[in-house]
């Protein structure tokens, strides 16, 4: 079977979303169809410059298979910025999956380290997924390039960590504190000093908090403005809602945080999708909280949950705050350019809104 394996080209978005929808809508764990609105979104809207990083396998003009991921502006000690990709949307249809281009051979050429990933010549062909990986790397990723893809690759996971270079970062936790029954009481989302109000949209206020906690990073997603508005408030359907702390008169911004409901590891769960506060901020931090529980409780959710490094120091404070810790099937996986995964493992900042889970 003659397959063609290319980039992304305009007016593959029909075809794309067929495959998509015929593989991944599951109405009982709440995976509804796409449409081009939410496409558009994802893959032209973004603000990083540059091709949508998307390897196409084609049947003629029908997609078949997938490989894909979304560029995502970061800054990195030691190196300032970057770009990143969370992998996304990777599939193949059931009935191609063992097929394999005839124009592949037995041996990998994708990479000039191959010794590196280990990959050696094979009598048995890994099949299309495989493939399409390693052209999309060999196209789009390396030292001067894309510096690293990520995401949650439970599905793909024994494949990828075999054949394209998967590493395990860690095995997620999330914090939660039980916001349902009638005897929870949110905490104040108000002091004498700080007040909470709810954003339509981000502006001037995000660009100076992001400016005022960067330093603090050591490698983190851009969240400025642009990045914001993108990836919350312009989303179709807009499921979140934004909090910002600012202190009363100045009107001074000290934190933002992002709300969703979604059934996430148990039905009807708070989640905060993102959290912009510095990490020496305790008052925001606590205002910003009562928002949060007071928007779950008003919602109706039995949870409130929220992930951060176990390394970062909000992982402790918000346990401090009376939330705790559960573990998850979910990990963090990464292909990295750049440095090996205990780097990343002690340095990362990163939120439930760097995935696709929310």
């Amino acid at each position: 079977m003659a397959l063609e394996i290319r980039p992304y080209r305009p007016g593959d978005e029909e075809a794309i979303l067929a495959c998509w929808n015929s593989i991944f809508p599951d109405p009982e764990r709440g995976i509804a169809p796409r449409d081009l609105e939410w496409w558009r979104w994802f893959y032209l809207e973004n603000p990083v410059e540059g091709e949508p990083r998307i390897m196409l396998a084609l049947e003629g003009e029908k997609v078949v298979g997938q490989y894909a991921g979304c560029p995502l502006r970061a800054v990195l000690e030691g190196r300032g910025p970057a770009v990143v990709v969370q992998a996304v949307d990777l599939m193949v249809r059931p009935e191609y999956r063992r097929l394999n281009p005839p124009d592949e051979g037995d041996q990998v050429t994708c990479f000039t380290d191959l010794v590196r990933w280990g990959w050696k010549a094979r009598r048995r062909k890994p099949g299309l997924f495989v493939y399409l990986g390693r052209r999309y790397y060999e196209r789009w990723c390396g030292p001067d390039k894309d510096l690293m893809t990520y995401g949650y690759a439970v599905p793909a996971w024994r494949i990828g960590n075999k054949y394209l270079g998967y590493e395990v970062v860690e095995t997620t936790e999330i914090l939660f504190r039980e916001t349902g029954g009638g005897s929870f009481v949110p905490r104040p989302r108000e002091t004498d000093a700080l007040e909470v109000v709810v954003l339509e949209r981000f502006g001037p206020e995000t660009d100076e908090l992001w400016r005022e906690t960067a330093p603090e990073f050591r490698f983190a997603l851009v969240r400025d403005a642009a990045y914001m508005n993108w990836r919350f408030a312009g989303r179709p359907g807009r499921p979140y809602r934004i909090f910002l702390a600012r202190e009363k008169g100045s009107g001074k911004p000290r934190g933002l945080a992002v709300f969703r409901k979604k059934d996430f590891l148990v039905p009807g769960t708070g989640l905060l999708a993102d959290w912009l506060v510095p990490s020496g901020d305790g008052e925001a931090a606590e205002v910003l909280l009562g928002a949060l529980e007071e928007e779950a409780v008003r919602r109706g959710c039995v949870f409130l949950g929220a992930l951060f490094s176990p390394l970062d120091p909000r992982f402790l404070q918000f346990q401090r705050k009376g939330f705790l810790v559960m573990g998850t099937s979910y990990v963090l996986g990464v292909v990295t350019f750049y440095r090996d995964p205990s780097w990343l493992r002690e340095r990362w900042y990163y939120t439930l809104g760097d995935s696709d889970l929310v």
